[in-house]
């Protein structure tokens, strides 16, 4: 099936042979052309800036939910942050030392965080703390 998917969706270089992909175009033809649900795992990118995004909201209006979405996700990510630091002090409080589902969830949150772009082109990082 793999084999069908390569010969369907593979442009052709101007030369005539098969061209190689970047991870981002083989996770697109993936998303596009194959029948099963999406691959766990995300190819690497660069995050999207505020900058872009309200680029984006003004010269294409028709992906104006697509923006709202990407600003959504990003503060529920903050809201879930403050509730991780908030439910983790608490443990400390009442039951002491660290809750090993929250140290997960804690680096989890720190690696997103610190890939988010900087705050409106200010230079600054963002910071949920």
């Amino acid at each position: 099936m793999l084999k069908r998917l390569r010969l369907r969706s593979a442009p052709l270089a101007p030369d005539g042979p098969i061209r190689r992909f970047s991870p981002m175009q083989k996770y697109c033809l993936y998303i596009q052309y194959w029948p099963t649900p999406m691959p766990p795992e995300l190819p690497p990118f660069k995050p999207v800036t505020q900058a872009e995004l309200r680029g984006i909201w003004v010269q294409h209006p028709e992906c104006r939910r697509l923006v709202l979405e990407v600003e959504r996700y990003r503060r529920v990510i903050a809201k879930v942050d403050h509730l991780y630091k908030t439910t983790h002090k608490a443990w400390r409080e009442e039951v002491g030392g660290d809750l090993t589902a929250l140290h997960l969830m804690q680096q989890l949150m720190t690696e997103e965080r610190h890939r988010l772009p900087d705050v409106a082109g200010t230079g600054k990082e963002s910071s949920h703390d």
